[in-house]
């Protein structure tokens, strides 16, 4: 994966619940871990690490900001 707009892609998979990419690009982008759990709502943990439901709430938050102030 090359950029965060490819995650949507794994969206299809609705039983991904476990998804490693450490090591990867895409780890260096501003809000990566935030921004690939709001795209897959679904996952439960993320690079090794447990997602919490504040995780999801804050991810949903802060993508909600940033597409009202476009």
């Amino acid at each position: 994966l090359h950029n965060l707009s490819e995650i949507d892609r794994l969206s299809e998979y609705r039983l991904l619940r476990d998804l490693n990419l450490r090591g990867n690009k895409l780890t260096g982008i501003d809000d990566y871990r935030l921004s690939v759990i709001f795209k897959l709502q679904q996952l439960t943990i993320l690079d090794r690490r447990k997602v919490d439901s504040s995780e999801k709430v804050k991810s949903f938050r802060s993508t909600s900001s940033k597409i009202n102030t476009r």
